[in-house]
């Protein structure tokens, strides 16, 4: 088991391309990404993303909710030609509420830490910094330095019951 930490800021178009630009000059530059991710939260957290141009589709779990400071998390590889009856599974599962949150990102890794420019359909531009962990112990150091990322790119942290309004808005019942 893993563990995601994570920090998210939603910005204005200038600020976007403004860091944009400084991390085109300042960070290495790990892809762009074309994606769909099915979010369900009830019973539990639960999100397929589909990549364009990948086979796979990746069916992460993750544990608790956005006001903490790290959440765990499990992936799992999902052939695209079996996601129907995946779903079909989730719904007999108790799964009902469900979010297609499209999304664009470009990727970087500046500060030993990946930082994500995304434009996403219904949001608007987040961007996320985050890092992995398998050791509980480094959570609150990684936390830390994300906390300074976010100065040194002038970003100002979107307050996870923020971010919970605006994702709760979003959730569809009956998928």
């Amino acid at each position: 088991m893993v563990f995601e930490v994570e920090k998210r800021a939603k910005v204005s178009l200038s600020q976007f391309n403004k860091i944009k630009r400084f991390l085109d000059k300042n960070a290495k530059y790990l892809g762009k990404e074309s994606m769909k991710s099915f979010l369900f939260n009830k019973p539990a957290y639960l999100r397929i993303r589909v990549i364009k141009g990948n086979k796979n589709a990746i069916i992460t779990y993750k544990s608790g909710n956005y006001k903490h400071k790290a959440r765990k998390e499990l992936n799992k590889k999902i052939g695209i030609n079996k996601l129907n009856k995946f779903i079909l599974v989730l719904k007999s599962m108790g799964f009902k509420e469900c979010i297609l949150k499209k999304t664009e990102r470009q990727s970087y890794k500046f500060n030993g830490l990946k930082v994500e420019l995304n434009k996403i359909e219904s949001l608007g531009l987040i961007i996320e910094i985050e890092a992995i962990t398998n050791k509980k112990s480094k959570i609150n150091k990684l936390s830390k330095k994300i906390e300074e990322t976010m100065k040194i790119l002038n970003l100002k942290e979107l307050h996870f019951s923020v971010y919970q309004k605006m994702m709760d808005k979003l959730y569809v019942r009956n998928v």
